[in-house]
C-alpha cells in the first residue's frame, strides 16, 4: 500500500514539473532529474507489482487462486494501454480531434501530460484507498507458512536446475541468438 501511495503522490508532484523538466531537456541538471525521476518510479512500480501479487493471493478465495496470473495479465495490459495508447492518443497534437469535434480543441489534443500524468496518479491513490478499505485480507494460517529452511531448499533446487548441462546450453543459446544478426539490425533500423 505504501509504495501505490507512493507512486500516486510522485506522479502529482511530478506532474508539476514535467512542462519544466520537457522544455529545458537539453540541460543536464533536468535530464538527470529526469532520470531519476524514472528510475524511481519504475523501482517502485517492480516493487507494487510485487507487492500486490502477494496481497492479491492473500485476498482471493482458496478456489479463486488459480486466477491470480490472470488478474495479474490482466492488469498489466490495461496499465500498458491506459499508459501508452491512451496517453498518446490524449495527449498528441496531430489534429484527428479538430476533425471530429472542429472549433472545441485549438491545440489538437484533449488534455495535456501534466494533466495525464496529475489523473494518473490521483487514479493510483483512489484505486488504492477504495481497495484498502472495502476488500480485507483472508487471515494468515501459521501452519502454511515456509520456514526459512523450505526457502533454502527451494534455491538450493534452483541451483541444482540451473547447473544441468541442458539448461546451461539453451542458456547460452538464448544469450547469444541475436548475435548473428547484430550487422542487420544495424543498419536496417531507422535513425530517428
Amino acid at each position: 500500500v505504501f509504495t501505490q501511495f507512493s507512486i500516486g503522490l510522485i506522479l502529482i508532484y511530478f506532474s508539476t514539473k514535467i512542462d519544466l523538466f520537457l522544455s529545458n531537456i537539453m540541460i543536464k541538471s533536468y535530464l538527470y532529474q529526469l532520470i531519476f525521476i524514472f528510475t524511481l518510479l519504475t523501482f517502485l512500480a517492480a516493487t507494487q507489482d510485487i507487492a500486490v501479487d502477494g496481497w492479491g493471493l492473500n485476498m482471493m478465495p482458496r478456489s479463486h487462486i488459480s486466477y491470480a496470473s490472470l488478474c495479474n495479465t490482466v492488469g498489466q495490459t490495461i496499465g500498458y494501454i491506459v499508459g501508452n495508447c491512451l496517453f498518446l492518443l490524449l495527449t498528441s497534437r496531430i489534429g484527428f480531434l479538430s476533425n471530429i469535434t472542429p472549433g472545441k480543441f485549438s491545440d489538437g489534443y484533449l488534455i495535456s501530460e501534466s494533466n495525464f500524468i496529475f489523473y494518473a496518479g490521483l487514479g493510483f491513490i483512489i484505486i488504492t484507498l477504495s481497495v484498502l478499505i472495502w476488500k480485507s485480507e483472508n487471515p494468515i494460517i501459521s501452519g502454511n507458512c515456509e520456514s526459512d529452511a523450505g526457502i533454502l531448499n527451494a534455491y538450493r533446487e534452483l541451483y541444482n536446475y540451473m547447473t544441468l548441462p541442458h539448461v546451461i546450453k539453451i542458456t547460452l543459446i538464448i544469450l547469444t541468438l541475436k548475435f548473428c544478426f547484430v550487422a542487420t539490425d544495424s543498419l536496417l533500423s531507422p535513425k530517428l
